[in-house]
């Protein structure tokens, strides 16, 4: 089969062959450049989600920085007696809201309860100081303790999320490792192919094209200065 083709190339004009030989080169080409383009793609969309996982992460960060922030000035709340405290504590609340209300690493269901649980140790806390004001020690002890217990269940539910949101950012920033040392890897081998095959079709084009015209134009000079034993090139293609 590869004998056919050889010969149906040889066949050719010479016009012909250097016609098929451009676009030989015009093909790798743009495959080349095609294979490139899809790796630069897939790089990109890496870069992407790691972007997206990174904002997710900080946006989690947020909200465990909130929360502790809040449980620290309720629990303060409870010692010192302060209007500072409770003041600190209500702006730390509404930063944790918003920071779960909108964060995508959070289902339905643990956003709800974030934020439940939130509100409750806020109730909490406030009635315990209304016991301890009230010099109600044991009364105010057991609302604190059953602040306590909601403040622990959030927080297994945020270093939960905190250990999942890490793992999908540092599994994000290595595929985007991975798709750029492919990419690269890929592209300088398509180059390569490439400039090996335009290489193979220069030899080609050589052969076939400039190596004939090279036989006509000497038979053709020698036929011209009157020599009469020059045999002619070709004469079994005409179309040379």
């Amino acid at each position: 089969m590869s004998g056919q083709w050889k010969r149906r190339f040889l066949d050719l004009s010479i016009g012909g062959k250097s016609l098929l030989l451009l676009g030989a080169i015009g093909l790798l080409s743009t495959i080349g450049i095609l294979v490139i383009q899809w790796q630069i793609a897939g790089s990109r969309r890496a870069i992407a989600e790691q972007v997206t996982h990174l904002e997710t992460l900080e946006a989690v960060n947020r909200a465990v920085s909130a929360f502790d922030n809040l449980k620290y000035w309720y629990a303060d709340l409870a010692n010192s007696l302060s209007q500072d405290a409770e003041a600190r504590a209500s702006d730390n609340l509404e930063i944790f809201r918003e920071t779960i209300a909108g964060n995508p690493a959070l289902d339905q269901e643990s956003r709800q309860t974030l934020i439940a649980n939130a509100d409750a140790i806020k109730k909490l806390s406030l009635a315990a100081l209304d016991e301890y004001v009230m010099d109600e020690r044991a009364a105010g002890n057991k609302l604190m303790n059953d602040a306590r217990a909601l403040v622990a269940q959030n927080d297994e539910i945020l270093s939960a999320l905190l250990t999942a949101t890490r793992k999908r950012a540092t599994d994000a920033a290595s595929a985007v490792a991975i798709a750029s040392s492919r990419a690269q890897t890929i592209g300088f081998v398509t180059l390569f192919g490439v400039l090996g095959c335009a290489g193979l079709t220069l030899l080609s084009t050589r052969r076939a094209v400039v190596a004939p015209i090279k036989e006509i134009t000497s038979a053709m000079r020698q036929i011209a200065a009157g020599a009469r034993d020059t045999a002619i090139p070709f004469t079994d293609n005409p179309a040379e």
